[in-house]
C-alpha cells in the first residue's frame, strides 16, 4: 500500500494531541507532509516538534503541497463545509472531526461537492467502529429493531 501524504488543517484541541500523534505513529501508512494553521504560536510549536512544514491556511498550503493525498480537517465546525469545499475542488480525499456540519443543509452541500469531485470523505467518529456498533448495525441490517424513523447529527 502506498504511504499516503496527509496535511492537518487546525492545530488546536483534538489535532495536535490526537491527530498529529496518531498519524506519526504509522509512519509505514501515513506522512504527515504539512499543517495549515491561522495561530503563530500553535503553527511554530508543531513545526517544531512534528518537523513539518507549516502554512498561514489550507489554501496556501495545497498551493504549496500538490502531492497531498488527504487532508485531515480539524478546525471549528462552522468552517468545515468551506474547507472541504476547497479541498474536495482540488481532487484531495477528506477526513473531517465531529460534527462535520452544524446544519443538515451544510452537510447536504458538502456531500454534494465530494460527490461531484469523486473524493473519499469520512468523519472523524470512532464509534462506528467499536465492536457494539458494528454489532448493532448487523442487528439493524437483520431487521431486529423495526424501521428507523429519525436520527441526529
Amino acid at each position: 500500500m502506498k504511504q499516503l501524504k496527509i496535511g492537518i488543517v487546525g492545530a488546536g484541541g483534538i489535532s495536535g494531541y490526537m491527530h498529529m500523534p496518531a498519524i506519526c505513529a504509522m509512519p509505514e501508512k501515513y506522512e504527515f507532509v504539512a499543517l495549515a494553521e491561522l495561530n503563530d504560536q500553535l503553527r511554530q510549536k508543531f513545526a517544531k516538534e512534528f518537523n513539518v512544514r507549516c502554512y498561514k491556511n489550507h489554501l496556501e498550503m495545497m498551493d504549496n503541497e500538490p502531492d497531498l493525498d488527504v487532508i485531515d480537517i480539524c478546525t471549528a465546525p462552522l468552517s468545515h463545509h468551506i474547507i472541504t469545499y476547497d479541498v474536495a475542488k482540488r481532487g484531495i480525499h477528506i477526513n473531517v472531526e465531529k460534527p462535520a456540519a452544524m446544519t443538515l443543509s451544510t452537510l447536504d452541500f458538502m456531500y454534494k461537492v465530494v460527490k461531484d469531485n469523486n473524493v473519499h470523505f469520512q468523519v472523524s467518529e470512532n464509534y462506528p467502529f467499536m465492536p457494539w456498533d458494528v454489532i448493532l448495525g448487523k442487528m439493524q441490517d437483520h431487521g431486529l429493531f423495526g424501521e428507523v424513523v429519525g436520527s441526529w447529527l
